[in-house]
């Protein structure tokens, strides 16, 4: 602006000037003299439309930053709005899913666990989400909690490889407490279920209604439709996923429905898929490893389970050791003709009972001595190279724990609890155990246990190998290759030759 000044100052002193001598000027000077004038207008007008012009392009530029700065911040909030909405649309759709509740009826962890696998396949194959309900104490305990939250146990991230899975309570909660349908898998035909008393197991053990109610936060159920699962006894096919969702087609149009029982037939690679999906939690692989470390010393070591079976075998032998059903047993005449006893001696005491005989209506058992059972497993370590004996059972009886082990050097339960940080569940003490044995050098199990089944088919999954049981073949070993997993009570006996 100063220039600008100057420059109109100077036309206006020129201009009086010229006004003024006009007359005495000759007109060849004037001439020159207005020339000169239109020269400066015309530069001063071409500065002057340089500056606007400047000026101009510095508003227009200040205005293109707002705008796009305008457009940037109107971008990012669609962006938050965007990523807002998906969330809710996120949360929307993950209520809107469907859900199975497992209605646990097993009495102890490991019958629990089959129906939690039955249960799995099933939402598998209906596309729905798996609700992980608590596990039931084993019912002839008083101690420790009622229901065992599932990842107390067992590894949840590991499981969504098999199936989604979600918590129990958010189940309940979208469900609104309500049950829309509800199915019960039998394995023969002729089931029915009384409409007045569908849920006849008595509230104190696993299966009951309240227990369900209690463990789930569901407060209606209707009574389940009965599936007849087993296609030799009259049923439905139910071998691969297709066939699961034959099975369940009255299931599509509710959102919460429960299945009870278990049925777990199907493709080798899906048991594979199963068991590998279902690892243990963290807190007890790390109650495994203090265990392996300070106990065993990170040596080789032999586990046993020994099963003590007191309701099929009372009045069979000694009354081996007053085991937990010892009190509600009835009497079993001896001398029976629908039993087959075998005995590892003459001094026979101990009983196993080993399943019924194909082809007949009768029970084995099989006996064994006192000698019997520390020879073996004296030999079995000698031979193995194994430095330590783990003992895992459920003998009530305290003195012939104490023999056992003043004649063997076992290690037992109550040897390991002060390593387990104040665990006082079983059922978590027990899983611990079973992964003890599940990673000894040599595992010797009772035949016909539920829980020594689960630790051999973890055995045989390390191979990348599946193990299910034939309880028909009374006869036979687990793994007959690397003879590193046996039956204990089989081996004992040696008593079916």
């Amino acid at each position: 602006m100063p220039f600008v000044r100057l420059v109109t100052q100077g036309i206006y002193a020129k201009s009086t000037y010229a006004e003024g001598d006009f007359a005495t000027v000759s007109p060849a000077l004037s001439q020159r003299m207005n020339k000169r004038r239109v020269k400066v207008i015309l530069r001063c007008c071409y500065t002057c439309i340089i500056f606007f012009t400047a000026v101009f392009l510095k508003f227009l530029r200040s205005q293109d930053r707002y705008i796009e700065g305008k457009l940037e911040l109107n971008q990012h909030v669609r962006e938050i709005s965007g990523r807002s909405a998906h969330s809710e649309d996120n949360q929307r759709n993950n209520y809107n899913k469907k859900v199975l509740i497992p209605f646990l009826s097993g009495q102890g962890l490991n019958n629990q666990l089959w129906e939690y696998h039955s249960a799995a396949r099933i939402a598998k194959a209906l596309d729905r989400t798996l609700c992980l309900e608590p596990f039931h104490r084993f019912y002839l305990l008083k101690e420790g909690r009622e229901f065992i939250p599932f990842d107390d146990l067992f590894n949840m991230e590991a499981l969504k490889k098999y199936v989604n899975i979600t918590q129990s309570s958010v189940c309940s909660t979208f469900c609104d407490r309500k049950i829309q349908k509800s199915f019960m898998l039998v394995h023969k035909s002729g089931i029915k279920v009384n409409k007045k008393n569908p849920f006849p197991i008595p509230d104190w053990r696993p299966g009951s209604l309240k227990k369900f109610y209690l463990s789930t936060g569901f407060e209606k159920i209707p009574t389940p439709k009965v599936i007849n699962v087993n296609e030799q006894r009259g049923g439905i096919k139910y071998r691969t996923l297709t066939d699961i969702q034959n099975a369940l087609k009255d299931a599509n149009n509710a959102q919460c429905i429960s299945v009870s029982g278990s049925a777990v037939s199907g493709p080798r690679d899906d048991y594979k898929n199963w068991y590998k999906a279902l690892q243990v939690s963290n807190d007890i692989k790390q109650a495994v490893y203090r265990v392996k470390k300070e106990t065993f010393l990170g040596e080789p070591y032999l586990a046993i389970h020994w099963r003590f079976e007191e309701t099929k075998c009372t009045g069979i032998g000694r009354s081996i050791g007053h085991g937990r059903d010892r009190k509600s047993s009835s009497l079993l005449d001896r001398n029976g003709s629908h039993f087959v006893i075998k005995s590892s001696d003459a001094e026979a005491e101990f009983c196993f009972f080993s399943g019924l005989i194909v082809g007949t209506p009768k029970v084995l058992l099989r006996l064994v001595s006192k000698k019997a059972i520390i020879k073996w497993i004296l030999n079995i370590k000698e031979r193995s190279g194994a430095s330590f004996i783990y003992l895992a059972t459920d003998c009530a009886d305290i003195s012939l724990i104490n023999w056992i082990k003043t004649n063997t050097g076992a290690i037992t339960r109550s040897d390991i609890l002060p390593l387990l940080q104040n665990v006082i569940d079983n059922d978590v003490v027990s899983r611990i155990e079973q992964q003890i044995c599940a990673d000894a050098h040599i595992f010797a199990g009772t035949q016909m246990s539920s829980w020594t089944t689960r630790v051999i088919e973890e055995r045989f999954l390390r191979d990348d190998k599946i193990f299910i049981q034939n309880k028909t073949n009374l006869q036979g070993k687990p793994d007959k290759l690397s003879n590193q997993t046996l039956y204990f009570d089989v081996e004992i006996c040696e008593c079916d030759s």
